[in-house]
């Protein structure tokens, strides 16, 4: 449910601290050491910012412009996954005006912080090289690294205790108890079903991306 439904609903003693917690979560989900000044706290998302503009201009069909914004409204009530809006932005403008289009128009303009930081996510998942907010540095959202580079030296340590959401793409840690796990952003998973996911995924052995997830379910 997008923010606008229930922050206006609910009572005013409550208002204000259910805002910041869920501002907080979201936060928390993004939250990342920038290899540039190891800033403490640092979260990868965008300050909110309707009036940015992007470095240089960008010149975009109006009918396919039309579409993008129709997949970003959808999106952001809940109606269409996070991978709708990239795999159009990236298929429909290229690598350039997309990334451009995605990084500088379009988070920076997501007012639900949760619908921001899955987007950005699940964009970070498709395209981990990108620049710190807090020095413009460039890295690897993936490992953590100065610079870009066209793959990790070092994966993630994805064993027995550790998942990443397919949903929001948040590492998950579980050393104890029974299997099924819910996620912060409410995607309800089984461990074991999710390791075996993992395990047929690295070997080639799925012919989807599991983190696809309207279409792998």
């Amino acid at each position: 449910m997008h923010v606008s439904r229930w922050q206006d609903r609910v009572s005013d003693s409550i208002q204000l601290a259910l805002e910041s917690k869920y501002a907080e979560l979201c936060q928390q989900a993004c939250i990342v050491t920038p290899p540039c000044c190891h800033k403490t706290g640092y979260s990868h998302l965008p300050n909110a910012n309707s009036w940015r503009d992007p470095p240089t201009p960008l010149k975009l069909l109006p009918s396919q412009l039309t579409r993008f914004k129709i997949l970003c409204r959808q999106f952001c009530r809940h109606k269409q996954p996070p991978r709708a809006v990239l795999d159009y932005a990236f298929n429909t403008f290229g690598e350039e005006k997309a990334n451009i289009l995605l990084n500088e128009l379009t988070l920076p303009r997501i007012v639900d912080v949760e619908r921001q930081a899955t987007l950005l996510l699940s964009l970070m998942y498709l395209r981990p090289n990108t620049k710190t907010n807090c020095c413009g540095a460039n890295f690897c959202f993936n490992c953590k690294r100065r610079g870009h580079h066209e793959s990790c030296e070092e994966e993630f340590d994805e064993t027995t205790n550790l998942v990443r959401c397919r949903s929001c793409r948040v590492l998950l840690l579980k050393v104890d108890g029974c299997n099924a796990v819910s996620c912060v952003c409410g995607f309800l998973m089984n461990w074991g079903e999710e390791l075996n996911y993992r395990a047929e995924y690295k070997k080639k052995m799925l012919p989807i991306d599991i983190f696809d997830v309207p279409l792998f379910n």
